[in-house]
This record gives structure tokens, sequence and C-alpha cells, in this order.
């Protein structure tokens, strides 16, 4: 999937000014129009997949539906 692609280039270390940096990072999808038909929608569903992502270890993603973040 491509938030998994996402995640893993995010992972990969950085070097800026000599130092080293290595962040990571949670992803929350929502789809139109199953999760919401309208940008706020999607946006808050995104968000509670988001965090139902980071609930279940961090550096993954989760979709809306999965979430069980229902309109």
């Amino acid at each position: 999937m491509v938030a998994d692609n996402i995640i893993t280039a995010i992972g990969l270390p950085y070097t800026i000014e000599d130092q080293q940096i290595e962040i990571g990072a949670s992803i929350g999808v929502a789809v139109f129009p199953g999760d919401g038909t309208d940008p706020d929608t999607l946006i808050q569903q995104a968000d509670k997949a988001m965090y139902a992502a980071k609930a279940n270890g961090r550096g993954g993603f989760s979709n809306a539906t999965a979430a069980g973040a229902s309109l």
C-alpha cells in the first residue's frame, strides 16, 4: 500500500549538518466516498484513523473503516 511506502521513506535516516536524524510517522487513511463525501469529514475520519494507528504502536497506518471511524 502507498502508506507503507511513505512510512518506509520517512523512516530512512537523514543527515543534516553532520547530524543523523531519524523520524517516523503514523498515517490515517480516509477514502472518498466511503469514509466521507466532503473535505471536512474526510479529514476528521483520517484523523481518527491516524490516532488508531498510533494506538497500535506507532509507525504504521490505519484506514478509517478499519479504525471504526464511523460517519
